[in-house]
């Protein structure tokens, strides 16, 4: 697998030129001008490593235009690659960290993998949950002046080290047995790691629970049980991904789309009030988003207040949005739980498509 690093054009007024220098750097520094290009090794085929090893290190600097944009592309970075970003700029500007799909929606971002306004100097490290090209993007849409910037990438294997949390893997466990009685798909293992990030990965077969995660819900509520609550709807939405992407839909990785199927989940599963912490949860975050505005970007709809509104609305309809996934979830579960269906149903059933489905399976068995 490779990956290249050029210049984006959507908005933007110039090319990147020769790197900073910096003293006592054995790496390679090289220049980009801006059609051209660097094709680099980064994580090939090799799997996921459970220690830090650098892999890619280089410098480079731009100069973003007032009123405009521009972006440097990283392609083919893998799910459970580590990003190190350093920024410098000589007068503030916002800077974004977007998969492919959210860079074609900006300045309307659904998701951002990042986003800051910087106004000196900065850094990051971040784990993108998903295989894919990401872009790291300097808006200056709303500087009057031009602004140079600088940065120093450095992407390496992440330190995902998997740890011994008993009770925590046995909760985790419970929930894989769970869905595997109500859906068909091949095996899932939930790893309770140390990821470096607060975040929840996939790779492959196996979703880390980063403990980083763990930690910052429990630092963010007061009580135990909404923890738990934000845990599981978390769990429940990469899930989701996950049996998206085993069944095959194309739209595996649309955030919302997981977020409306983990929702009914909690409906089915009669846990309601996991989905709608989490909508509380978004609700909070989006206003500390208005609170401070310049950390969170020119988007109309800020993402914690859309998911919020969406997460919430759809709970509130409850039973009405499980029915609505029925057509779609109703040929992908087990036969056993679709006779448990039909022996004693729930609100949110689709009597006539479990009854469907039971007798197509009799009839391919024949």
């Amino acid at each position: 697998m490779l990956a290249e690093f050029s210049q984006i054009h959507a908005g933007a007024s110039t090319g990147l030129r020769q790197p900073f220098p910096r003293q006592k750097r054995e790496r390679g520094i090289m220049r980009l001008a801006a059609v051209s290009s660097l094709v680099v090794v980064i994580l090939g085929a090799y799997p996921l490593a459970l220690f830090a090893e650098p892999v890619l290190e280089h410098d480079f600097q731009t100069t973003v235009t007032a009123g405009k944009h521009t972006a440097l592309r990283l392609e083919n970075v893998q799910v459970g690659t580590q990003l190190e970003l350093q920024f410098k700029v000589e007068k503030p500007l916002q800077v974004w960290v977007l998969d492919l799909a959210n860079l074609a929606r900006f300045p309307d971002v659904a998701q951002a993998l990042h986003s800051q306004r910087v106004a000196d100097e900065d850094s990051v490290t971040l784990v993108p949950p998903a295989s894919d090209d990401y872009y790291v993007l300097f808006d200056n849409r709303d500087g009057p002046d031009e602004v140079d910037v600088e940065v120093a990438v450095r992407i390496s294997r992440a330190e995902l080290r998997p740890l011994d949390r008993p009770e925590l893997q046995r909760a985790m466990n419970r929930i894989v047995a769970s869905l595997n009685k109500i859906f068909i798909f091949d095996s899932i293992d939930v790893q309770p790691a140390a990821c470096g990030v607060a975040n929840l990965l996939t790779v492959d077969k196996r979703i880390y629970l980063c403990l980083e995660y763990v930690s910052a819900i429990e630092a963010a509520v007061d009580e135990r049980e909404q923890a738990k609550a934000l845990l599981l709807f978390a769990l429940l939405h990469e899930f989701a991904h996950v049996l998206l992407r085993q069944w095959e839909m194309p739209f595996y990785d649309n955030e919302e789309i997981a977020d409306q199927m983990a929702t009914a989940l909690t409906t089915m599963i009669e846990r309601d009030d996991a989905a709608m912490a989490q909508a509380r949860f978004f609700a909070a975050a989006a206003v500390a988003q208005q609170q401070n505005p310049g950390s969170f970007g020119h988007g109309r709809h800020p993402l914690a207040a859309q998911r919020a509104r969406n997460i919430q609305r759809w709970s509130e309809a409850g039973d009405e949005h499980a029915r609505a996934w029925q057509p779609f979830l109703v040929p992908r579960m087990q036969s056993a739980f679709l006779r448990q269906l039909s022996a004693r149903t729930a609100p949110w059933v689709r009597p006539e498509l479990v009854g469907e489905e039971l007798r197509r399976r009799e009839e391919a068995n024949k």
